[in-house]
């Protein structure tokens, strides 16, 4: 019976490897591999490329013609039928999604980059969704620099924090309320451009936010001593949870919620996530669960752009 199944074994292993098919992502102006490009069959992720720009693709499961997307780079479709194993994308050159107000002083202008929300915020699943974040995660949103040419300097960040309903001991769901006024941690990073994800800080020290109650965000000013060049690769926008002994420093039990919002599919303010395990080193990943649901968190930047 053995020496009959070890060779079944065997096939079945050949037949569904057989059953892949690897492409490559390019940049098409270097032809370097880009790691984190999503591809996508009618939607549905079905693979990401890893550093050297491949991605297994199971033949079974796909369309004639795929979705490739990464933050950095304009969307691309890939014709499966074709001989070629290669798909070359173009960096990102389109406007940010943003509202631009001029200011006629110095040259300068003030632009407020803000996510596109889409008419699904009036979808039942959509409303009010605001949870805390997770007391071993951090949070992240990416915002590119769509004009690098410039001088930029960040002026302001909002971030919107709600109450949100939580879960007793008991078992009986109540709602925290005003822990939408509790503060928690920000700091902004720089990006990795080898693979799209925070690098380092550019902040000294961590910030701490906290809504105050004639507010409709948490915001964070900076002034001209504190100035913050935009990178003309982006940044990305970090935060987390106080630990509750400090939190309770501030007369809160619970961290605030941050909100979430509905946006296009066309959104680049992505949302990313860094799992934190004490056996494990910490690694940044989009969230793919915001993602999929097209949300994000709802949050805004004030650039100040000199000519």
């Amino acid at each position: 019976m053995n020496k009959i199944l070890i060779p079944l074994f065997v096939l079945v292993l050949h037949h569904t490897y057989s059953q892949l098919r690897i492409i490559t992502v390019l940049d098409a102006k270097n032809n370097s591999p880009i790691a984190n490009a999503v591809i996508f069959d009618h939607e549905k992720e079905i693979a990401s490329s890893d550093t050297l720009g491949n991605a297994s693709i199971p033949i079974n499961f796909l369309s004639s013609t795929l979705k490739i997307r990464h933050i950095a780079y304009q969307e691309e479709t890939f014709d499966f039928t074709g001989e070629s194993n290669f798909c070359f994308l173009m960096p990102q050159a389109s406007a940010l999604d943003e509202v631009v107000i001029y200011k006629n002083q110095n040259k300068r202008k003030i632009k407020s980059l803000s996510p596109i929300e889409s008419v699904r915020k009036f979808l039942p699943e959509n409303y009010g969704l605001s949870p805390p974040i997770q007391t071993n995660m951090v949070s992240a949103v990416y915002i590119p620099n769509m004009t690098p040419s410039k001088r930029q300097i960040i002026k302001r960040i909002s971030i919107g924090t709600s109450d949100y309903k939580k879960r007793l001991k008991s078992g009986k769901i109540v709602k925290a309320k005003n822990v939408q006024f509790a503060p928690f941690l920000l700091n902004i990073f720089s990006v990795d451009t080898s693979n799209g994800i925070p690098n380092r800080k550019l902040l000294a020290k961590d910030l701490i936010l906290q809504k105050q109650k004639n507010q409709t965000y948490a915001i964070v000013n900076f002034d001209e001593h504190e100035s913050v060049i935009l990178p003309s690769e982006g940044i990305f926008i970090s935060f987390w949870n106080m630990d509750s002994i400090e939190l309770s420093k501030f007369g809160f039990d619970d961290p605030p919620g941050i909100s979430l919002i509905a946006v296009s599919v066309t959104n680049r303010f992505l949302p990313y996530q860094k799992l934190i395990f004490a056996d494990f080193e910490p690694i940044w990943s989009q969230n793919n669960y915001l993602i999929k649901r097209q949300n994000t968190y709802d949050i805004h930047v004030d650039i100040e752009e000199y000519e």
